[in-house]
């Protein structure tokens, strides 16, 4: 069995990790390829060869794991979608959130009606830039064509879920209401404030649903239900209420393992069991193995210890544990919690009496009793989650390393625990794979267009160059973002202007990566002690980058800070970038002088607002694709008809949806035909049928109307 699911894993996670770098799917390679040396120890037999064929046969038969099938097109007019609902929604103050089968998310905003799984509906809203997701503007945007049968399992175990949830919400409302929820049903309403707490504190792991929660659930049920078979049936529809997510589903098949080698008097080896749980769930729930909750599970299982009891036995568990999950936490969320295995023994005892109680609340949610235990005992956890979190210094930013950072710190760890070897030395191997999780990997060559908020951020990087582009407001979380791409220093930042949309992060972005370089106007140097203002006609030379200011063309700082704000032409190798901060129409129309014949991406000016000067920007120069970067709402009309009507693809860049592929230089670079953008977004040539309109030939209809 071991080398069947050994060999299916590691096909399958070459599969999964084709097209794009994850090192995740490599991760769990490495982990599957190590206990196979260890399980197996190379034997070389029929029977192993007819088990590894039969793996690889199976993965390669299986369809791909694609969670869209097709994709939505990504249009800039409404949409209309016809489809089943699929799984749970998640139901948040600002709407809901569930998905369609073999279609893309579903984002109803303003509505807390929430639909039953198999419910076809038709829905009209505006794809993301992914195509992942639809964002219906307000409830009416939904219209339920056919109802589910009211005998379907999936729509009884959902009521099922729904009055178990307004039962603990009638006993404790608020925050603890929303905590017991999460914990007991898996619920993801959760606020974003305490789960970032959780988060940054390390203990997240213990509220969001998992497989310790089961195991909890089966302890506490092992004192009323003796007899295997309703155990495993209660444990069934308990991983069915937390909507058999891929830590649960393979804690419940481990669960029933369990079960059957108890029933049978069989001693339980859970090596093997673990390699076989992780082949079901990576068969029924697509894309598997590259969900951070699977690797951390199967990480921290895989390391901890058998047996051990005492305080001794907890701590050398839980570092373990720590350490092994170290390579996925970096990889995933650039972070390290330093306070989270203090934090974990702390409260550990804790979340079990807070599940029991969540299940007692489902059944008396009137009880004297039990709602002012689970009130503090869930205080208590939130208390010691703000103060763990409120301490500086409290998580390491990590910039996501090199993709085999990871598989070797895996690798090394179990070599040094799974396979005996004479030699000690080589169980220190370890040490240096953990160091090297801490070098940064560095970004892709090319432009980064970075969601923050209601503003505009966006990173050039070529060579080991990189230089910032505005760093976004307050509540953006640009720092993150540059440390998902393997960022740990900046060269050069470049504040086109002083307004907070554009400048408002500046303090964490220099706190965080110490650039050498702040560029500013002359009239928002006072921003930093350290900044040097520029005017039209300096150039700034970042390695392979150059910047070309064209704008402001005066030290004497307008009347308007747009007017005054940078306007600068950025050139990566062949690729040309035109960035216009939020000038208006004075500031752009002094800049046109120095704008280029060709210019492949145009960051739109005040995050495409209507602009009088725009037109007189696309008459002088070619443009590949328009980047719109800030609210949704910030983007004009006028604009978006103008530049679709000159044939120029527009990509809108919003926070809470995926940001597009970097924009890569060309090696070759063709007047007449360039691919420098995602997508393979096409410059029209002069002798293009679908050529923009030339000057003075009027707008045309864009397509989808306007």
């Amino acid at each position: 069995m071991a080398p069947f699911c050994i060999a299916f894993l590691l096909v399958r996670g070459v599969l999964e990790a084709s097209g794009a770098v994850d090192g995740a799917c490599v991760v769990c390679g490495f982990v599957v390829a190590i206990w196979a040396a260890a399980a197996v120890r190379l034997r070389i037999s029929p029977a192993l060869l007819r088990d590894v064929a039969c793996g690889v046969l199976l993965a390669l038969i299986l369809p791909a794991p694609n969670p869209i099938d097709p994709p939505a097109r990504s249009t800039f007019g409404p949409t209309r979608l016809e489809g089943v609902v699929e799984g749970t929604a998640v139901e948040r103050d600002d709407g809901i959130r569930f998905r369609l089968q073999g279609g893309p998310n579903i984002v109803v905003e303003h509505s807390q009606a929430a639909p039953f799984p198999g419910t076809r509906i038709q829905v009209v809203g505006v794809t993301t830039s992914s195509g992942r997701t639809l964002v219906c503007k307000a409830p009416e945007a939904v219209e339920t064509l056919e109802l589910p049968s009211p005998l379907d399992p999936s729509v009884l175990l959902e009521r099922l879920r729904r009055a178990i949830r307004d039962r603990i919400r009638s006993g404790v409302d608020g925050p603890t209401g929303d905590f017991l929820c999460a914990l007991t049903l898996g619920d993801r309403s959760l606020d974003d404030d305490v789960r970032d707490d959780c988060a940054r504190t390390g203990i997240l792991h213990l509220i969001a649903v998992s497989g310790s929660h089961l195991g909890f659930v089966a302890a506490g049920l092992a004192f009323v239900v003796r007899a295997p078979g309703p155990l495993a049936g209660l444990l069934a529809v308990y991983a069915a209420l937390t909507g058999f997510q891929a830590p649960v589903l393979r804690s419940l098949i481990l669960a029933l393992a369990g079960l059957l080698a108890r029933a049978s008097g069989r001693r339980m080896r859970p090596m093997p069991w673990m390699l076989l749980s992780a082949t079901v769930v990576v068969i029924l729930v697509p894309g598997a193995l590259e969900d951070p909750g699977f690797q951390l599970s199967w990480c921290a299982f895989a390391a901890l210890p058998e047996g051990g009891n005492g305080l001794r036995a907890a701590v050398v568990a839980g570092l373990r544990a720590s350490v092994a999950t170290l390579p996925v936490v970096v990889w995933h969320f650039s972070a390290i919690p330093l306070f989270g295995i203090p934090a974990t023994l702390l409260l550990a005892p804790v979340i079990p009496v807070l599940l029991g109680l969540g299940f007692l609340m489902a059944l008396f949610p009137d009880s004297p009793l039990f709602v002012p235990l689970a009130s503090t005992a869930t205080s208590l956890v939130l208390a010691i989650a703000d103060a763990a979190a409120s301490v500086p210094g409290a998580v390491m930013d990590v910039a996501r390393p090199h993709p085999w950072a990871p598989p070797l710190l895996l690798a090394a760890l179990a070599g040094a625990v799974f396979i005996p070897t004479p030699h000690r030395v080589r169980r220190f191997l370890w040490i240096p794979c953990v160091v090297l999780q801490f070098v940064p990997a560095g970004a892709v060559d090319g432009i980064h267009a970075i969601p923050a908020g209601r503003g505009s951020c966006a990173l050039v990087s070529a060579g080991g160059a990189t230089v910032l582009v505005d760093t976004g407001p307050p509540e953006s979380d640009v720092v993150r973002e540059l440390l998902r791409r393997g960022i740990r220093r900046l060269d050069t930042v470049v504040v086109t202007h002083a307004d907070v949309d554009h400048s408002g992060n500046l303090d964490a972005v220099l706190r965080t990566f110490r650039p050498r370089t702040l560029v500013t106007p002359p009239s928002a140097t006072a921003l930093a002690p350290t900044a040097d203002g520029v005017v039209a006609g300096d150039v700034l030379d970042v390695g392979p980058i150059r910047i070309d200011v064209i704008g402001p063309p005066r030290r004497d700082a307008p009347k308007s800070a747009n007017e005054s704000c940078i306007v600068a032409v950025v050139r990566v190798g062949s690729l040309v970038a035109l960035f216009t901060g939020d000038a208006e129409d004075e500031g752009l129309r002094a800049a046109l002088p120095g704008v280029p014949p060709f210019v492949d991406v145009l960051f739109l000016p005040h995050h495409g607002s209507r602009c009088e000067a725009l037109p007189e920007v696309l008459e002088r120069t070619r443009i590949g694709v328009a980047v719109a970067a800030g609210r949704p709402r910030a983007l004009a009309p006028e604009t978006r008809i103008l530049v679709e009507g000159w044939g120029i693809p527009l990509i809108r860049v919003v926070a809470g949806r995926a940001p597009p592929p970097p924009f890569a230089p060309r090696r070759e670079r063709s007047d007449d035909l360039e691919t420098t953008a995602p997508e393979a977004f096409r410059r029209p040539s002069e002798n293009d049928t679908k050529a923009a309109p030339r000057r003075g030939s009027g707008l045309r209809e864009p397509p989808g109307g306007g």
